[in-house]
C-alpha cells in the first residue's frame, strides 16, 4: 500500500468520526493506519536500516513511517478525545509525542503539535500542572520556530484549532 491510500484512509475516518453514529468504525482505520506504519517500519529496519533512501529522495522511508504514525496517533488520541475516552487519548498522545521527540527533537513544529494534544488532554483529565507545562513547552517551540522565522516550523497553529480547552 502507498502513503497516498493511508492519506486517503486518515481524511475518510476523520469524516467517520465527524458524521457516524456508529463511532467504532473510524477507530478500525487509525489502528489499520497505525499496524500498517509499524509494520513497514519493522521491514525498514530489517533491510537497510534507518538512514536508507531511495533515490532521488532526501527523505528515508524510515523517517517517511515513523512521520505518519506519529500523525495517526495524534489522530487516534483525537477521535479518543472526542469520545472522552480521554486515557485512550493521553496514551496515543504520548506515543505520539515519543516518535516526533525521536525524530525531530525539541524544536519542531510537529513535536509542539504532540505536546498541546497532551496538554489539552491532561486538561480534561484534571491535571491542570502538566497540562499547562504541556501547553508551555508547545508554545516555547511556537515561539522558537517565529524567532527563527523557519517555514516548515510555522505549520504548527492549524492543528491547534482542532481541539481546545474550552
Amino acid at each position: 500500500m502507498s502513503l497516498g491510500l493511508f492519506n486517503f484512509q486518515r481524511n475518510a475516518a476523520a469524516l467517520l468520526t465527524s458524521f457516524s453514529q456508529v463511532v467504532q468504525d473510524p477507530g478500525k482505520l487509525y489502528e489499520a493506519r497505525i499496524s500498517y506504519h509499524q509494520t513497514a517500519l519493522k521491514q525498514c529496519n530489517n533491510c537497510k536500516g534507518r538512514s536508507a533512501q531511495r533515490e532521488g529522495s532526501s527523505v528515508s522511508p524510515y523517517q517517511v513511517h515513523s512521520e505518519e504514525l506519529a500523525k495517526c496517533y495524534l489522530d487516534l488520541g483525537y477521535f479518543n478525545w472526542k469520545k472522552k475516552n480521554y486515557l485512550g487519548a493521553l496514551q496515543s498522545e504520548q506515543h505520539a509525542l515519543d516518535i516526533t521527540l525521536e525524530l525531530f527533537g525539541e524544536e519542531h513544529a510537529s513535536t509542539a503539535d504532540s505536546y498541546h494534544s497532551l496538554g489539552v488532554t491532561q486538561y480534561q483529565l484534571g491535571d491542570l500542572t502538566l497540562a499547562l507545562q504541556s501547553d508551555q513547552r508547545a508554545l516555547d517551540i511556537v515561539v522558537n520556530c517565529l524567532e527563527k522565522n523557519t517555514q516548515a516550523q510555522l505549520t504548527v497553529t492549524t492543528h491547534w484549532g482542532a481541539h481546545s480547552m474550552s
